[in-house]
């Protein structure tokens, strides 16, 4: 499986479309420069990202992905630190930056190297003082907004409360990471640590695809044509129906403006998420006398095999 970066796009599926074909294996062979940089051109997903960032100041922070895991037990900080490099030199798209010239914007992957693990010890201040700290650094590491053309693009801090109690905590760009890429962080990350700390190989399965590759591959497709069907889809009526497909609603007072700003609760905010689309839809529906309301919805965009998780 391949990490993912930027979002897979606004899709929207149509009954009885097969899903396109798989990206070719990819990776090895690719040219290298002397330094052992490799370049190709970004995902549309990547680009939008990078358009965001360039145009407005909040999109900086806006799609950065803060996380922490807790850790209790024996913890060799150092093995760590190595395990999360393993991941990194797995997957390209961790070491990989962007370039924009002559008009068009490249993802620059990086050779492989060590990945930086900042260590912060809370041993010898009072326990009821840890949540704390842990909420600044967690907000500072939001907060903080990534150079994507110096990267990295992937960063961890590892906090210890105890001497068998750590918390780990990571921060990716959107555009090198999206929130199915972390399931498969969370999975590599524990067998690429017991690895390092027992000698034994991880058994991780090489990867079939890159992300790169795959992002070549879906720019290949667009260019030969291939998603022209997807892009009548958006056109044309809703669902495929008759009619305008826009609802006339009564609006009264000012607009509504746009905060970029995430909730660093992600069970909360999808729970808001949900509940919002709900109370829009009844809105929809009962002010444009609408008695079916279709609302196109973003997807993963990963029908092909390889790229869906499983690797």
């Amino acid at each position: 499986m391949s990490w993912g970066g930027g979002g897979g796009g606004a899709r929207r599926d149509t009954p009885g479309r097969a899903p396109p074909p798989a990206p070719p294996p990819g990776g090895g062979g690719r040219p290298r420069g002397r330094d052992g940089v490799s370049e190709l051109p970004a995902s549309f997903g990547q680009r939008r990202l990078w358009f965001l960032g360039e145009l407005d100041e909040q999109a900086r922070v806006a799609y950065n992905m803060p996380g922490g895991v807790r850790i209790r037990g024996d913890l060799d900080p150092g093995a760590l630190g190595r395990a999360i490099g393993m991941v990194a030199d797995r997957h390209e798209v961790l070491r990989t930056t962007f370039s924009y010239r002559d008009g068009e914007l490249y993802q620059v992957i990086h050779p492989a190297g060590s990945f930086m693990l900042d260590r912060v010890d809370l041993r010898g201040r009072p326990a009821g003082e840890h949540a704390g700290v842990i909420g600044e650094l967690v907000r500072a590491q939001a907060g903080t907004p990534f150079d994507l053309a110096r990267g990295p693009l992937i960063r961890g801090t590892l906090v210890c409360t105890g001497d068998r109690d750590h918390t780990l905590l990571l921060g990716l760009h959107h555009a090198v990471a999206d929130g199915w890429s972390l399931a498969v962080l969370l999975r590599e990350i524990p067998a690429c640590y017991e690895a390092c700390v027992s000698g034994v190989p991880s058994g991780l399965a090489p990867l079939p695809v890159q992300y790169g590759d795959y992002a070549a591959w879906h720019r290949g497709r667009e260019q030969a044509g291939g998603v022209a069907g997807q892009l009548e889809d958006w056109r044309g009526p809703p669902g495929g129906k008759a009619g305008d497909g826009v609802a006339a609603l009564p609006v009264k007072g000012a607009g509504v403006g746009i905060d970029h700003r995430r909730s660093g609760d992600a069970d909360f905010g999808n729970q808001v998420v949900v509940r919002a689309i709900a109370i829009a839809e009844i809105t929809v529906g009962h002010g444009g006398g609408r008695p079916e309301v279709i609302r196109p919805e973003q997807a993963a965009g990963r029908h092909p095999v390889g790229v869906g998780g499983k690797g």
